[in-house]
């Protein structure tokens, strides 16, 4: 099994569907790349990160926000 570190956490924002994304730093080698993690990720790690997230370890998530371009996709989609 492959251990894997997570060195930072930024921009942490809540999905539609309860995963949560942020762009995380995985070692030492400075970039940050865009994940999205779950409760039911299918790694170890993932998981760990999502259980992480909740718990506030890396700061607040920002909470999942409906747009008005989601609300307009909605309203189309109620009416075809």
């Amino acid at each position: 099994m492959t251990t894997v570190t997570v060195k930072s956490v930024h921009n942490a924002r809540y999905n539609e569907d309860n995963t949560i994304s942020a762009d995380v730093q995985f070692s030492d080698d400075g970039m940050s790349l865009p994940y999205t993690a779950s409760a039911g990720d299918t790694t170890d790690y993932g998981r760990q990160l999502y259980a992480d997230l909740v718990a506030g370890k890396y700061g607040t998530v920002t909470p999942f926000t409906v747009t008005p371009d989601m609300l307009t996709t909605a309203r189309q989609a109620k009416h075809t």
